[in-house]
């Protein structure tokens, strides 16, 4: 018995290598922690794994990810190594930054900070003080664990000193020499919190804090004051070099001043910042340069649980005339004219507001998304309305502000074409030509981050209802289909209890070329494929499944099920169609008991007629990825390799990423994209929007030219321990049949089985049951290696009796 456990726990350390780099996500948005100027390379670093680098000062710019899971806390140099940190792991690189490796580092604490003397690099802990040599990074050594009421922040160095904040009120002082702390320094501002250490030749620097800062009353920095102390004694005395930085976290020492970039409120009026490169010293605070028209719009949230404001995370100088800033909300700013004049490289913060307050709604996200080849643009409901990428998401510009104020006012519903064409619909309620009510299109192209008008187009309902009968619209998310843009629209009449379906449909160029008011049969939501427009119709006895090519013809009965809708005193029951693949339907049922809401996945298939029910958490969302079926709810995912067959899947956790809730999966230019939202406050119906570029695969994350390698995709083995046989589900790319997967049987030593324990038996098309015989195994730890040519997957199993 205690040998089994061994191996379970054996096993389940093992568990990552098959199935934890499955699901790789590259976050477009992330916060900025840091930046490193390395030879002429500029890396600009954050959460999410994310490294955005330039190598022309800033004007073309590259991203990669390691990881998701690893946010970068820093990065530092030693001779033509790069190192990055993150919570848990160190990559190191040997080519500037192009491509990284994980060190060979493990700890049982998390990782906070780390600093090097050149030679060696020091890394602390919550508690305690770690270090490795150059070219020896697998053999770490403690240098001092502290008491655990002790809780580092940060750490810097000079010569044989380290200086770390603990608890973010004090600094103690290590001898590296010695390994002992020597001293434990004040500021002074017990009850303040200090931070970003800066050591500069002999000389201590440290923010402190201000209790104050918060943007809620921000105007012009009126209640904006941290102050910068400096300490040329070894931290024996402090004096300070300003009380009056306006808000930031970061900032530029040069000579006996500190500079940094700070949002100032454009005016009382207005609801965006504009900003100000500042300069601090002991006489006070001067503007040095105020941009009064920046080419990006800072939003100016003043809900006072914003706990995601603008803010300058490092400023950095990179040369005599270029100095670059970056922040949260993937904040990039640069100036090459020694801060006269500056320019928003990036910044992204969209959000939206769901759908009749539904979050979960699958098309919540990717109705605001538009990508053609390398441009990507994203709509906002809020202020700036717009974001823009040139470079498949690697930065994002606003909307001007002037541009902003002058094109969008009150509620409107965005639209993209193919062709890259952008429409907005605004409800006008004034009744410009004496109508009853008009819909105003406006058509924009973009010219140098500014909306260009292109053409308006008013749709006057009076010419198919009688004046002042419609008494609401409502606008549903647009469809594309068959070479049509369809927008939905809910007319609520007056003198009547019933919303009207309709629809304007418009071609590529936004012109309107059909309007459609009640159309026969039709019922929502509905879903789309290349060739049908699919629905479903009930009635007392049955639920009919419809389809049709055309929403002005009557649609098909292609398929007929007991009808499952109850509503009778506090029970109801509905269905909605979810997605059609492979002759299969996908339901989600709702029932409704009293206060308490409960959801089923119906699966029916209409080859057989079999309708299988699986119970989940929350509305569910469900995506295809190539043959393999993703079922994702609020707290978990699950993968079918075959959606025909329910009782086959593999169930991982729904990642939670720092508060962002997984929505949706959506296909846009041949590249899945993962949306995921996270409520703003708790009073306003309003989401922040993060979203991310969706890999299936194996090998590590790199911006080297990889090479080639077919798809090829292993699910965990089951059963799992085994005892005769264990189970490996394999998908592989097309092309390819099962007699190219190889397999070959591995002990925990390294050592290769010689014996064949394989046997493939058909599933699907490029998906088949790889079949483990290991009766005549000795109990123990084995690793299995299928390989697809210059693909290949490892996967861990366990035998015992």
């Amino acid at each position: 018995m205690k040998n089994l456990v061994c191996l379970l726990f054996g096993f389940i350390l093992c568990i990552p290598v098959a199935s934890g780099k499955s699901l790789e996500f590259e976050m477009l948005s992330t916060d900025y922690n840091g930046i490193l100027y390395s030879g002429n390379k500029i890396l600009v670093y954050g959460n999410y794994g994310i490294i955005t680098f330039s190598t022309d000062l800033g004007t073309t710019w590259r991203q990669i990810s390691l990881g998701w899971e690893n946010d970068i806390l820093k990065i530092i140099q030693i001779d033509d190594k790069l190192y990055a940190l993150s919570p848990n792991k160190i990559f190191i690189s040997d080519d500037n930054g192009e491509t990284w490796q994980e060190a060979p580092i493990q700890w049982e604490s998390n990782f906070v900070d780390f600093c090097t003397d050149g030679k060696k690099v020091y890394i602390v802990t919550e508690n305690e003080i770690l270090s490795f040599e150059k070219e020896q990074e697998s053999d770490i050594n403690s240098l001092y664990k502290f008491d655990p009421f002790v809780k580092f922040t940060e750490v810097a160095i000079w010569k044989n000193f380290l200086f770390i904040i603990d608890s973010k009120v004090s600094i103690i002082k290590f001898n590296v020499l010695t390994k002992t702390p020597t001293d434990t320094l004040t500021p002074g501002f017990s009850k303040r919190k200090i931070e970003n250490l800066k050591v500069i030749d002999s000389t201590i620097y440290v923010l402190v804090v201000s209790n104050e800062s918060s943007p809620l009353f921000d105007l012009n920095f009126l209640f904006i004051r941290h102050t910068i102390l400096v300490s040329k004694d070894f931290g024996e005395s402090w004096k300070k070099i300003t009380s009056d930085l306006p808000i930031t976290k970061d900032y530029l020492i040069e000579g006996d001043e500190a500079y940094t970039l700070a949002p100032v409120r454009a005016s009382k009026k207005d609801d965006n910042f504009t900003i100000s490169f500042v300069k601090a010293n002991k006489e006070g605070v001067n503007i040095v340069t105020e941009v009064s028209n920046p080419n990006a719009w800072i939003p100016y949230l003043s809900d006072v649980e914003d706990k995601h404001p603008f803010q300058v995370n490092e400023i950095k100088r990179i040369n005599d005339s270029t100095i670059i800033v970056c922040g949260t909300c993937k904040t990039i700013i640069i100036s090459k004219d020694n801060g006269n004049s500056w320019n928003f490289v990036s910044y992204f913060r969209p959000f939206i507001v769901p759908e009749f307050s539904d979050v979960s709604h699958p098309q919540a996200i990717d109705n605001i998304f538009y990508q053609n080849k390398d441009k990507i643009f994203i709509l906002s409901f809020y202020p700036p309305y717009m974001f823009i990428s040139y470079d498949n998401g690697t930065t994002f510009k606003s909307l001007k502000p002037d541009t902003s104020y002058g094109w969008f006012n009150g509620s409107y519903y965005p639209l993209a074409s193919p062709n890259g064409k952008l429409g907005f619909f605004i409800i006008n309620r004034k009744k410009p030509t004496g109508s009853s009510d008009t819909i105003i299109i406006k058509h924009f192209d973009i010219v140098n981050d500014t909306l260009s008008k292109n053409d308006t187009l008013m749709i006057v309902l009076n010419e198919y209802f009688k004046p002042d009968s419609i008494q609401a619209i409502l606008f549903g998310n647009s469809f594309y289909f068959k070479s049509r843009i369809y927008l939905p629209a809910f007319l609520i009449l007056y003198n009547s209890n019933k919303w009207m379906p309709s629809y304007f449909v418009f071609n590529n160029d936004l012109q309107l070329i059909d309007t459609i008011f009640n159309p026969p049969q039709i019922s929502m939501p509905f879903v789309v494929d290349d060739n049908y427009i699919y629905s479903i119709s009930k009635d007392s006895n049955f639920t009919y499944i419809l389809r049709t090519q055309s929403l002005r013809s009557d649609l098909d009965t292609i398929a007929i099920i007991p009808q499952i809708e109850i509503r009778v005193s506090d029970l109801k029951v509905y269905i909605t169609l979810l997605k059609v693949l492979d002759g299969c339907f996908f339901f989600t049922k709702t029932t409704i008991e009293g206060s308490i809401w409960k959801w089923n996945l119906l699966i029916f298939d209409s080859s057989n007629g079999n309708l299988d029910s699986i119970e989940v958490p929350s509305p569910p969302i469900l995506y295809n990825f190539g043959d393999t079926l993703i079922l994702l709810c609020d707290y978990w995912m699950r993968f079918y390799p075959n959606c025909s067959d329910t009782s086959l899947y593999y169930e991982y956790t729904n990642p939670n990423i720092n508060g962002w809730k997984m929505t949706s999966i959506f296909r846009v230019e041949n590249q899945d994209y993962v949306s995921f939202v996270k409520k703003f406050s708790v009073f306003i119906d309003k989401y922040e929007v993060n979203l991310g570029k969706l890999k299936l695969k194996h090998s590590f994350p790199s911006i080297a030219v990889e090479e080639s390698k077919p798809f090829l995709f292993c699910f965990p083995p089951y059963p799992n321990p085994s005892v005769n046989f264990t189970n490996i589900v394999v998908c592989w790319d097309s092309g390819f049949t099962s007699e190219d997967i190889k397999v070959s049987i591995y002990n925990i030593n390294g050592q290769k089985l010689e014996i064949p324990y394989t046997q493939v038996e058909g599933l699907k098309t490029n998906c088949s049951i790889i079949r483990l015989f290991t009766s005549n195994l000795p109990d123990g730890i084995y690793i299995a290696k299928i390989q697809l040519q210059n693909s290949q997957w490892s996967v861990p199993f366990v035998k015992s009796k």
